[in-house]
C-alpha cells in the first residue's frame, strides 16, 4: 500500500484504509480467508440495505487494484476474491512500512518512542524496524 494515508483521527482498520474498505476487509476476513462474492459480502455489511451492490463491487475492484483482495479467475463474472493477507499481516506490514517511512525522515524521534529513555543510533531504528518486517 504505496502512499497510503494514515488518517489518525479513526478508529481500527480505518486509520490505514477507507471506511468502506476497511468495513469490506473486516468481511471478508471474518468470512475465513475462503474465496467470497461481492454478493456475499454486501450481504454481510452492516447497514447494506443502505448501500449499494455496486458500490461493494467498485470498492472490491480497488482493494485488488491495491493488491489486498485477488481475482481467483477474471475470466468468469461474477469474480471470486481471495484475500491476499491475513489482517494481522496486514496491520503487521503496513505498520511496519509507516514506522520504516518515519524512520527513514525522524529517525530520533522513532528511536524515542520505540525505546524511551534510549537515545540511539538513527541507523540502530531503521535497522531494527527492517528486521521487525522479515
Amino acid at each position: 500500500m504505496e502512499n497510503a494515508l494514515i488518517r489518525t483521527n479513526r478508529l481500527g482498520l480505518k486509520k490505514l484504509l477507507g471506511d468502506q474498505e476497511a468495513e469490506i476487509m473486516e468481511q471478508v476476513w471474518a468470512m475465513g480467508g475462503e474465496p467470497v462474492l461481492a454478493r456475499q459480502v454486501h450481504e454481510r455489511m452492516p447497514g447494506g440495505e443502505r448501500l449499494a451492490y455496486s458500490t461493494v463491487v467498485c470498492t472490491m475492484g480497488r482493494l485488488a487494484t491495491k493488491g489486498l483482495l485477488k481475482v481467483i479467475d477474471a475470466t468468469t463474472k461474477p469474480y471470486l476474491y481471495l484475500p491476499t493477507l491475513t489482517r494481522e499481516q496486514f496491520v503487521d506490514r503496513t505498520v511496519g512500512k509507516l514506522l520504516e517511512a518515519l524512520a527513514a525522515d525522524f529517525p530520533l524521534a522513532v528511536s524515542r518512542f520505540l525505546r524511551p529513555g534510549d537515545e540511539q543510533p538513527p541507523e540502530t531504528v531503521v535497522q531494527a524496524i527492517l528486521e521487525a518486517e522479515e
